[in-house]
């Protein structure tokens, strides 16, 4: 079985970020639908579709 290289999971948990805390790339933990946890941008919340790497399980980028 080969899997593609990125697979689109909705957003189902994401940490609260404490309000200000830009001034470097911050990452938090969100769940996915599948259960897996990755760590995303702060920008990203709960019901957004974000692309995950099926090789490394890591935050590519979020669905346009």
């Amino acid at each position: 079985v080969e899997l593609p290289k990125n697979f689109y999971l909705d957003v189902t948990y994401a940490e609260e970020v404490v309000k200000g805390d830009t001034t470097s790339n911050v990452l938090k933990d969100s769940t996915v639908e599948t259960g897996l946890i990755v760590k995303v941008t702060a920008f990203i919340k709960v019901g957004d579709i974000i692309s995950v790497d099926t090789m490394t399980g890591e935050y590519r980028e979020r669905k346009k």
